[in-house]
């Protein structure tokens, strides 16, 4: 089992039971999240749970030291180098990344200078901390470190706007960034390669977690319904998991259920994913330019 995987927003819904699934099979875990309290509170809350289990049904159990907090917010390019200082500076080997963080704004919201907020937690802030992580991302058996990123079936909604200097598009503003992401992935499969790295993105399921916050006591029968299409955060971890685990996993590819599926075309088009690569580049430049102003 891998000595170390980082995973961020992991105090909560498919990222908490992500963190408990893999400590639980031998992983020691960073887990990165913008509030260091209920980072707390969530490495607790694993712990108190595989020790408060009938040690003859579960020989799992999770042990202090697997389970390790860091502070990281992706809306900020200071905060997210100083963790990758941190990281680089402790860990000489990172085998397993996943990016886990999928914020869902009720609407399109843009900062001062045009960059969409979804744009910006949702891919760019990935695609600076991958970066930066760079060095450490590597394993000691000789093995590719894997990036895990977690997208969404809504990236088919999302179509990119060719050469958009902020990487615009038609669709919602989480769609587009989850087209992103599946783009991000297969990009660092092509560039990293080389590096022993590889990437793939994840569609984890419609799962059970603040979709009820909006349901009022009236929609009870969408409420029922929901119940009846969604699966549980354990069970929306799993794609996560098997893409941790599995040794014949695809470079590149899209996974939903635990296997490889089909993406939005967008994705394979190299002059797409190209100017998606380079245009990220050039805005993270801008974004920490700015943010030391």
């Amino acid at each position: 089992m891998v000595k170390l995987l980082l995973l961020r927003d992991a105090i909560t819904g498919i990222g908490l039971e992500t963190v408990d699934e893999l400590a639980r099979r031998g992983a020691r875990v960073i887990m990165a999240c913008r509030d260091l309290e209920k980072c707390k509170s969530a490495r607790l809350e694993i712990l108190t749970r595989t020790h408060s289990e009938n040690p003859l049904l579960c020989s799992f159990r999770v042990e202090p030291d697997q389970l390790i907090c860091e502070e990281l917010d992706l809306e900020s390019p200071k905060s997210i180098r100083e963790f990758a200082n941190r990281i680089i500076s402790k860990e000489k080997f990172v085998p397993i990344l996943i990016n886990n963080a999928g914020a869902d704004f009720p609407e399109k919201i843009y900062d001062e200078h045009g960059i969409e907020k979804h744009l910006k937690v949702n891919h760019l802030g990935h695609f600076l901390l991958t970066k930066l992580l760079k060095p450490c991302l590597r394993t000691s058996d000789g093995e590719p470190c894997r990036i895990i990123i977690l997208s969404s079936l809504s990236h088919w909604f999302a179509k990119l706007t060719p050469n958009s200097r902020y990487l615009s598009g038609t669709g919602s503003g989480y769609s587009i960034s989850k087209l992103l992401n599946v783009i991000h992935a297969r990009e660092i499969s092509k560039r990293w390669f080389v590096d022993g790295i590889v990437a793939v993105s994840v569609h984890p399921g419609l799962v059970r977690t603040s979709i009820f916050r909006s349901v009022k006591w009236k929609h009870f029968l969408v409420y029922y319904l929901l119940r009846w299409l969604t699966i549980t955060c354990r069970e929306g971890a799993q794609t996560t998991v098997f893409c941790a685990l599995d040794k014949n996993l695809i470079p590149g590819s899209f996974y939903s259920e635990c296997r490889p599926r089909k993406c939005n075309s967008q994705a394979l088009n190299d002059e797409i994913c190209d100017h998606v690569w380079r245009t990220s580049e050039a805005l993270i430049e801008e974004w920490e330019s700015r943010s030391q102003e």
